[in-house]
Parts: C-alpha cells; structure tokens; sequence
C-alpha cells in the first residue's frame, strides 16, 4: 500500500508510514493512486499538493522540460562569457592585427613584383650549355649554307622567312642530311628522298616558325600525302665552315639574340667571303635545333674572308723574291689549270706538282725524298704538320682535283 501523506509505497501491516511518520488507515487505501493522496481525508487540496511535493494537478513532470531549461541555462551562460570577453579586448586590437596581416601581404607582394622587375631586365649576356650550344651551331650552319647557294650572298640584313626561304632551307635539310624524321635522316632510294607532308610541316613550324613552301617542278613533286624530291646535291655554291657564336642574350623571357660568323667556302668557282650574322631564336621544345626556333634574321653582312686575306699573305711573302722555274706550276694558286696543260706531265711529276702545292702551305713531310726534295726550295717553310681543305682557295682546290685525277689514271 501508499502513504496517503507522502505518497510512497509502505508495507501493508504498517500502521504508520516510515518516511514521514503519518499514521495508516488500513480501511481507506483501496484505490488510492500511487502517489496521490486520498482526498476523501480532513485535508485540503492545496495542503496536499505542497505536502507531496507535486504540481499542483498532481502529475509528474516530463523530462523534455527539463533538458529544454538546462539548455537554456547553457545559452545563457555562453553569451554571457562571450559579452564579457568583447568588454575586456582592448578597442583598435582587432583592427590592428589586420592591418600588420595586410601589411605582410603588401610586402610579400612588393618583393615578388620586385624579383620579377629584376628578373626581366633584358638584354642579359648568357652561355648556352654543350648540347644546346651544338644543335644550335647547326641551325646556324644550315643558315649559311643557304647563304651560300648559287653564287652566294642569298641572305641578307632583315631577310624575310618566307616561302621562298623555307624551300631553299627544306632543300639544304635534305642535301645536308639533318636527322629531321624522328632523330633520322631521310633515308635515299632510287635516288630519290620521300617524305611525308605532315612531317615536313611540323619540321619547318618548329625549325623556322613557318610551314609554306614552294616545290621546284625539276627538284620535287607531290605524290598522295608525301613530297618526293630527287636526291642531288646543290653545285655551283658554297660550303659552310663551322660556324662561330660570338655572343649570346636574353632579350625576353622566351628570345635570345645570337651574333656570331662563319666562313664560306666556294664548291668550285668564286672567291670566299664571311657571313657575319644577328639572328634571333626563340624557346620551342619541340625544336631539334636546341629547343629554339629561327623567328628573325636581323642582320646578315658578306663580308672579305679573313682565311683569304692570311692565305694570300702566306703566299705573297712565300713568293716574294721567287722566280717561276722554281715552281712546277707557277699558277696553282691563281688561276685555273686545264687537263691540255697537264697532259704532258708523268706521274712523279703529277705528285710533286699535288705535294708542291701543300709545300706551299708550310707543310712539313714525313717521307725523305720529299723532305731533301722542298727544302732545296728557297721559298719552302715547313712550319705544319696539317693543311686542311679550307686553306685553299678556289683555284687551289681545283687544280688539285684535276691533279689528282690525272695520276690516277697511271
């Protein structure tokens, strides 16, 4: 059973509760609820509501508005704390630290905007590295054999890269055998070079920055989606020495400026002469010239040949004094000899004729019968132990050809 006074459960032989010391009617508790009191007893309904410790209806709180107060107590507390701490922060202190973070920004800023001034202040003298600085001679020597087509002097200051140049340039690729087709050269059969036009368009567009060509009728012709040309070497021009770079620089980010020169040498007839040029090429790395592509020919100058001029000094102090009997061919140097002229001639005379023409050079035997045979010579200065073909000038090579052509018929 229940206490009528306190409401909690007591044993049913009690005859007074154990909690609040009420005294049990045993006769009156049936159907009490738990908890509530027997409002048939001498009581008020106001007493027993305070007595029990319940609302007033007499129903148990529920526990949602429990937690919903607890909550509330939280909020409560946590703006309290938050209204205290923004009365305590000293006024300007948030300002200030925003304004020192932009300030580091504004700095940082400044320094990269300073850095990169300093970096872009062209032009810059620079070295090309071992491998760049060779693939890129080539391209130059290219230039100057195109340079020295026909009678030479084809290029000159401000040249235009246009579709007559890029043919004379695709016609000197192939002639010099540049390894344009995936590292490879153009492989000759029949006599004859074929090549794919896709190829040959990515190869002028990363090599000259152009890809408009005209085929001569009498060199090359279009077959299907290939060009086929016929496998000849230009005659009748010149040959490029190696060339020298003199100076190189950076005129902007991706351009460099590259002045330098090179040595032509006739094929057959002419005189030599010096190609001083200023070209600029700028970044591809799809270019096999180094990862450069020609984009202008600023200056390209014919200029007197500095080996002609030291060849014709050599000669003329060589000569000075000397008389013609004391030579075999007297002219070997200054004009052009014909195979009438030189028919008469038995080979040891042929072979003194070829070695006299070394002699003339400085170059010092090895054999004794032609080392007793020039030192007898009053105008021999054996000085060399090698003449190379570039000594000589156009007559020179070509009375030596004809010289030797001759004893190789005994």
């Amino acid at each position: 059973m229940f206490c009528v006074q306190c409401g909690k459960e007591i044993d049913n032989s009690s005859r007074f509760c154990p909690y609040c010391g009420s005294s049990v009617d045993k006769a009156d508790t049936s159907g009490v609820e738990v908890g509530m009191p027997d409002v048939a007893k001498d009581t008020s309904f106001a007493d027993i509501g305070v007595s029990a410790g319940l609302p007033a209806d007499g129903r148990t709180p529920k526990k949602w508005m429990i937690l919903a107060g607890v909550a509330a107590c939280i909020a409560i507390i946590g703006a309290a704390a938050f209204l205290g701490l923004k009365l305590l922060q000293k006024p300007g202190e948030a300002v200030k630290k925003e304004t020192v973070e932009e300030q580091g920004q504004k700095e940082s800023s400044k320094k990269t905007k300073t850095a990169e001034t300093e970096k872009k202040a062209y032009p810059e003298e620079i070295a090309l590295n071992g491998d760049v600085k060779e693939e890129v001679t080539d391209l130059l020597d290219l230039l100057c054999r195109v340079d020295g087509m026909n009678e030479g002097g084809q290029l000159s200051n401000n040249t235009a890269i246009d579709d007559s140049f890029v043919s004379s340039f695709l016609m000197c690729t192939l002639s010099e055998n540049v390894p344009f087709v995936n590292g490879q050269t153009v492989p000759e059969r029949n006599h004859e070079w074929t090549v794919s036009t896709k190829v040959i368009d990515q190869y002028l567009k990363d090599s000259v920055g152009c890809e408009d060509y005209d085929l001569d009728p009498d060199w090359a012709a279009y077959s299907g989606s290939n060009v086929i040309f016929k496998a000849v070497t230009p005659t009748g021009g010149y040959g490029a020495d190696t060339s020298k770079i003199e100076r190189v620089e950076q005129i902007s980010d991706d351009e460099i400026r590259i002045s330098g020169s090179n040595e032509l040498i006739p094929d057959t007839q002419g005189e030599p002469y010096l190609a001083e040029f200023e070209v600029i090429l700028e970044e591809n790395p799809d270019s096999i010239w180094g990862g450069y592509t020609l984009k202008e020919i600023k200056n390209w100058k014919r200029m007197e040949s500095r080996k002609q001029n030291q060849s014709q000094s050599q000669t003329q102090d060589a000569n000075a004094g000397v008389s013609d009997g004391d030579y075999i061919l007297p002219g070997i140097n200054s004009r052009y000899y014909t195979e009438n002229e030189l028919s008469g001639l038995d080979a040891h005379t042929l072979s003194l004729a070829r070695n006299e023409l070394y002699a003339r050079h400085g170059y010092i035997f090895k054999k004794p019968e032609l080392k007793e045979y020039f030192e007898d010579k009053s105008w021999y200065t054996p000085q060399v132990t090698e003449v190379p073909d570039s000594a000589f000038n156009q007559y020179e090579k070509a009375n030596l050809e004809l010289i030797q052509n001759l004893e190789a018929r005994y």
